[in-house]
């Protein structure tokens, strides 16, 4: 998969987002989520309109 990675800054921070995918389904994002927290990653699926 293709990581995109912004820039932005939060509360005088500089935060950095990293989005996955496109996925086929959202079975297919939660599974890469999961593996992701099983590698102590913090991720959170975010629904893109098309």
């Amino acid at each position: 998969y293709t990581a995109k990675i912004s820039e932005r800054e939060q509360a005088g921070r500089t935060v950095y987002r990293v989005r996955l995918g496109p996925y086929d389904n959202q079975s297919e994002a939660e599974s890469q989520k999961e593996r992701l927290a099983a590698a102590g990653v913090d991720a959170t699926l975010v629904r893109v309109q098309k």
